[in-house]
């Protein structure tokens, strides 16, 4: 798949740090991109963001990103998203790292996790 470059006015939509006040702000921006610039900018956001994203549109729009999306990512997101709202496992996310719990800090930090 070709690389797409996020246009800087779309960069910031894909920060973790967004409230889930902006869910729809999001929406908003992002309903005015192709399905490849979307799927690619929900690639680029955290799991519990992207899904949240996600369930605001439209099926057919869904139907469209899934098929724009790679099959995990895909697999993830309707997963995330068939939650209900406010519910934990809507807001879960399925990134994370575990490691032992004899690990310092400093070999947590040092891991690098398997992709």
């Amino acid at each position: 798949m070709n690389e797409i470059e996020l246009a800087p006015e779309l960069r910031p939509i894909v920060d973790t740090t967004l409230a889930e006040e902006h869910v729809a702000d999001i929406v908003e921006k992002l309903n005015e991109q192709d399905s490849a610039t979307i799927a690619h900018a929900l690639q680029q956001m955290p799991f519990d963001r992207a899904a949240d994203v996600f369930q605001e549109f439209d099926e057919p729009v869904r139907h469209r990103l899934g098929a724009r999306l790679d099959r995990q990512t895909s697999t993830d997101l309707k997963k995330l998203a068939a939650y209900p709202e406010r519910s934990a496992g809507s807001i879960m996310t399925t990134e994370f790292v575990s490691v032992p719990s004899s690990w310092t800090v400093q070999e947590t930090l040092d891991h690098k996790p398997v992709e």
